[in-house]
């Protein structure tokens, strides 16, 4: 894929590339990377293997790093420096502010300032982090509790303290706690598709569930779509009878744009 480079400069003392040890280069271009892929992610790019941050060269006998991210990451990165350069951190997602918050720890306690190039063709803005320029730690996660159900295949469940692995439809891994009793009702399901009744906290800033409390499990099987929608015609007792769902809808839309 075609890249795009920018650059930004570490100075301090005896910051070269002869002297700076590879754990503390390691540590910054771990940070830089997550801080822009995390970003992407928010903005809506999908993240493959190649598109990645790379480190494509040091000035020899200085300490300017030139970076190389393909063309969907250009705009991430020009907003993380963006927020570097306002000190607006509030508006990248939590892991890219805490990504910088650590690189700016690393530029304290080595007496870095850490620099980016200003490049207005790219959009890279010319943010610097120093002691004296210091990234905040990103506010605390909020979250809220409610009820709610879950649907999905029953992995695993057990444990001292009851737990259960269920796979959720969208693919993910949710692992939930019981009490003893749910458990032992849940093992009875064990690789079937399950639905369960809880207490979920969700975390506000994705909505991801955090934690789950497994109140209630209600064993279902799955059916093919004719014959759920042979159940909601029977479930309708002849409501929509003579009704033509085509004419139905346009008039909803005529109705809406009136």
């Amino acid at each position: 894929m075609d890249s795009t480079k920018f650059k930004i400069t570490i100075s301090g003392p005896g910051v070269l590339p002869e002297t700076t040890r590879l754990s503390d280069l390691a540590e910054f271009l771990k940070n830089i990377e997550t801080a822009i892929s995390e970003t992407a992610r928010t903005q809506g790019v999908e993240i493959v293997e190649e598109e990645i941050v790379s480190l494509t060269g040091i000035d020899k006998s200085s300490n300017k790093l030139t970076f190389a991210v393909t063309s969907l990451l250009l705009a991430p990165a020009a907003s993380v420096s963006e927020a570097v350069q306002t000190k607006q951190y509030e508006k990248l997602p939590r892991k890219a502010h805490e990504a910088l918050h650590e690189m700016s720890k690393q530029a304290v306690g080595r007496n870095w300032k850490i620099k980016f190039d200003e490049d207005p063709l790219l959009g890279i803005k010319g943010g610097t982090i120093s002691e004296e320029n210091q990234v905040s730690s990103a506010p605390s996660i909020k979250y809220v509790e409610g009820t709610t159900t879950i649907y999905g295949r029953c992995i695993r469940v057990g444990g001292i303290k009851p737990r259960a692995e269920i796979r959720l439809y969208a693919g993910e891994t949710l692992f939930i706690d019981l009490s003893e009793q749910i458990a032992k009702e849940l093992a009875k399901s064990l690789y079937e598709e399950v639905c369960i009744e809880g207490i979920a906290k969700w975390n506000t800033e994705d909505w991801t569930i955090k934690e789950f409390q497994g109140m209630r499990v209600t064993v279902f099987k799955a059916t093919d779509p004719i014959t759920a929608f042979k159940n909601l015609a029977n479930a309708a007792r002849g409501r929509w009878d003579g009704v033509d769902a085509m004419e139905y809808v346009e008039g909803l839309r005529w109705e809406r744009e009136k």
